[in-house]
Order: C-alpha cells, then sequence, then structure tokens
C-alpha cells in the first residue's frame, strides 16, 4: 500500500531527529469548488531537525543516517519530503515549473509556514529552491528531498534522493545495531510504536542474514495492510 512508503520514510525521518508534519496542503481559495477550497499541490512530509540534535542512552550514541544528515553544519535542516513507489520518479508539476510565478507563491507558502523567515525573503528562497531543489543561509538547510525505488535521469545530479532500500538497509545495518555494538543487548523494547515499524523491527532483530531480512522489510512495505 502507497501509504506504508509514507510511514516508513516518516519514522526514518524521525528515528534522524525529524520532527515532521504530514500531508501539509497548499490551499488556493482562488479554486473553489461546490463550497470547497481547493489546493495547488500536497506535501507528504514535512520534517525539520534542530541543529544539535543528537540521541544519546549511557554510552550509546543512536546512529543517524549520513546521507541525509550531514551537510547542515549547525543550522536547522528542514525536509520537503516527497514519497512515490515507482520507479524513475519525477518531482511534483509544481517543481518543475521554474519560471512560473504560480510555482513561486506555492513554494512561499510552505516556507511561511515552517517560519524560518520573514515576508521579505520568501520569494527569494522559493525561486532558489524551484531553480536547485536546496537553499541554504547561516541559520537554514532547506531541501526537496525525494524517496522513491529510484529517480528519473532527468533529475539525478539536481534533487537528493534516497531509496526504500537505501532507508531499510540503514536502519538493518546501522540503527538495529547499536545496541550490539555497545554489547547491551540485541535491540531497545518499543511496545508504543505503530504495528507497521514494530514488524519492520522484528524482522531486523531476527537471525536471517542482512539482506534476508533486508528483502523480508521490503516486501511487508509492498503487503502490509493488504
Amino acid at each position: 500500500m502507497a501509504d506504508n512508503y509514507e510511514r516508513m520514510v516518516r519514522w526514518y525521518l524521525r528515528f534522524n531527529g525529524y520532527f515532521t508534519i504530514e500531508n501539509f496542503y497548499v490551499h488556493n481559495p482562488k479554486k473553489v469548488f461546490l463550497e470547497h477550497v481547493g489546493d495547488d499541490t500536497e506535501t507528504d512530509i514535512l520534517g525539520i531537525r534542530m541543529p544539535y540534535s543528537d540521541e544519546i542512552a549511557g554510552t550509546v550514541k543512536i546512529a543517524n543516517h549520513a546521507p541525509l544528515i550531514s551537510g547542515a553544519n549547525g543550522r536547522s535542516d528542514v525536509v520537503i519530503a516527497e514519497v512515490k513507489n515507482v520507479e524513475g520518479a519525477r518531482p511534483n508539476s509544481i517543481w518543475r515549473h521554474q519560471e512560473d510565478a504560480d510555482a513561486v507563491a506555492t513554494i512561499s507558502y510552505i516556507l511561511r509556514f515552517i517560519g524560518g523567515w520573514n515576508e521579505d525573503r520568501l520569494q527569494e528562497i522559493a525561486r532558489s529552491l524551484i531553480a536547485d531543489f536546496k537553499f541554504s543561509d547561516e541559520r537554514f538547510r532547506v531541501r526537496y528531498v525525494m524517496f522513491s525505488r529510484s529517480l528519473s535521469k532527468g533529475y539525478a545530479d539536481r534533487v537528493q534522493h534516497i531509496s526504500f532500500k537505501e532507508i531499510v538497509r540503514f536502519l538493518d545495518e546501522q540503527r538495529g545495531q547499536c545496541w550490539k555494538e555497545h554489547g547491551l543487548g540485541v535491540a531497545s523494547t518499543h511496545n508504543e510504536w505503530e504495528p507497521l515499524i514494530t514488524e519492520t523491527f522484528r524482522i531486523l532483530n531476527g537471525e536471517d542474514p542482512p539482506l534476508e531480512r533486508q528483502k523480508m522489510v521490503l516486501r511487508l512495505l509492498k503487503n502490509y495492510g493488504k
């Protein structure tokens, strides 16, 4: 189910220290149909990580995923996450119209909600994001990041992409090994986590070989809830 992938990405961001908001809509009051206000776009997940985020339990520094967090360099790190369970994924259409005033207004709406800049700077930052899919200043790094099975070749050099395989490999080989590496046990308990994630870690904490564990989790994402 498609939302399994969105849930996994949300938890992946949470494991790496990001506070998240799901399914953020950019409302457009000019689009009204049958008394319902329409929207310009929907962002699957907005995430923000504070500049000095770390999770340390006793002597254990909980692992983070370097491809995601590296480069923030003491700035608040904002991820505008798009999740597509497809091969050759492309950014949403609003991000593919660089000279479009409506696109600038839409991205400005998202930036205004994030709240890191005054109104005077929003359009400048929005144009930078639409042109390069990233922006940074002395306080913030902002990126449009795509999560999918693979990325369209036309965007490979422009958009940061993290595959579902990479997420599962990180959870298995880095995040899931923290306690073992410090001789404190094989896992921690998380009874309040949602079932998809508790089942993911049940598999990853099992005795199957790493590659097989990771394949099992990818099958779980595809089939869970059907």
